[in-house]
Order: C-alpha cells, then sequence, then structure tokens
C-alpha cells in the first residue's frame, strides 16, 4: 500500500503583537491589562492626541511630547503618527466639522431669504449649500462616457486566431487547452 507523502501547510495566525494593536485592543475590550510600558505609551498618546485637539501643530505637539515625556524627536513624532493611526486624523475632522458649520449657515441664511422673499439671495445660499454639502464634488467626478458600452478589439496572431475560430466550431472557448504552436506573447509595454 503506497503511503501518500503530501506536503501540507498550516495557516497559523499570530495574535497582535504590536503596541498600537495591543492598546487598540484595550479600547474595545476593558478587560485587557496593558503592561506598563503599554499604558506610558498609551498616556504619551492620548496626551498627542489632546495638544492636536486644541489646535496644536504636528511640531508643536513633537515639542511638547519631548519635554513633557523625555522622548527622542523620533519616538514624539512615531507618538503623534499611533495617535493619528488610533484616534483618527484630526486636521481630517476639523476640516469635514468646518463644513457642515458652514451648510448649517448656509441654510439658516436660506431660510431667512425665503422668509424676506428674496429669491436671489435663496438661488445664492443654495449654491453654497450645495458646495458645502458636496454636491459639486460628486458631479466633477462622474463620467458617463465610462458607462457606454464600447466594443474591445484584440489583435491576435494568425495561429491564435485560427486556434479560436477551430474551438468555436466545437461549441466552447476554453483558453486553458488552445493547442498553438509557436505562439509569439509580446508584453504590452513594448
Amino acid at each position: 500500500m503506497a503511503q501518500n507523502h503530501e506536503n501540507t501547510t498550516e495557516l497559523v495566525l499570530q495574535e497582535s503583537n504590536t503596541s498600537l494593536d495591543k492598546i487598540r485592543e484595550s479600547y474595545t475590550d476593558p478587560t485587557i491589562k496593558l503592561s506598563v510600558r503599554n499604558e506610558g505609551i498609551k498616556k504619551r498618546w492620548v496626551s498627542a492626541h489632546s495638544m492636536r485637539l486644541n489646535w496644536h501643530s504636528k511640531e508643536q505637539t513633537v515639542t511638547k511630547q519631548m519635554e513633557l515625556f523625555g522622548v527622542s524627536k523620533a519616538v514624539a513624532y512615531r507618538d503623534v503618527s499611533n495617535a493619528e493611526k488610533l484616534f483618527g486624523s484630526v486636521s481630517k475632522s476639523n476640516k469635514d466639522g468646518l463644513r457642515v458649520i458652514h451648510y448649517e449657515y448656509a441654510h439658516k441664511c436660506f431660510q431667512m431669504a425665503v422668509k424676506n422673499k428674496d429669491l436671489n439671495a435663496q438661488y445664492k445660499f443654495l449654491e453654497l449649500m450645495d458646495k458645502f454639502g458636496g454636491g459639486s464634488e460628486t458631479d466633477i467626478n462622474f463620467n458617463p462616457e465610462k458607462l457606454e458600452n464600447k466594443r474591445d478589439k484584440f489583435s491576435v496572431p494568425r495561429e491564435v486566431s485560427e486556434a479560436i475560430v477551430k474551438q468555436l466550431g466545437l461549441g466552447t472557448l476554453d483558453f486553458n487547452n488552445l493547442e498553438i504552436e509557436e505562439a509569439v506573447i509580446v508584453d504590452a509595454d513594448e
């Protein structure tokens, strides 16, 4: 009786082992206890995020982190970067928040223009609402030509063409079993 000696590989998933993963898990699962080292890192990241929320630039935050925690400049920059990975980008959320505030102001002014029956102001505030609401962004990115049904054209050597026609005569086209002698394969980069 022949024995089957197949090589088998087993996929082993490693548990998260970076400080970022462990700290993130500590926020999602309160039963996880961090090491003293990771608690210190978590404290630095919370501090960095708090400074960014209070309108400190990255450079100001790095300088303050170096003073508060006695870390090197490289570690302070890494802390700011990891704080953004963990809590999200403050500058992006501020930009989105300002857009919402501007939209609300435009909406309030639009309501006042409706109340005063000022059609020109209504139009202007509708345009602003569209701008701050993101309506104009989707219009710019829309390309109706991509939805057209365009015919694909292929250039193939005569040998390949004959093999395709032969298989089509059988009713199916199987590129895995396409028998071609001396077919030249050309990269698109050439």
